[in-house]
């Protein structure tokens, strides 16, 4: 089989995620620049919140 292939056929569950993945990658390179927060900080937000939820 020559030429170059023009179709391919995907369940829809499976083209829908390779969607999700398109997505999440453009979100990615979206907020590259934006600051970045250490896991250890992060954690610290979230007890933070636990503690008192309304802050």
């Amino acid at each position: 089989m020559a030429g170059k292939k023009a179709f391919v056929v995907l369940p829809v569950d499976e083209y829908e995620a390779l969607l999700e993945d398109i997505e999440d990658r453009g979100l990615i390179a979206e907020r590259r620049d934006e600051p970045k927060l250490s896991h250890d900080d992060f954690m610290d937000s979230v007890r933070a919140l636990a503690d008192n939820p309304f802050q």
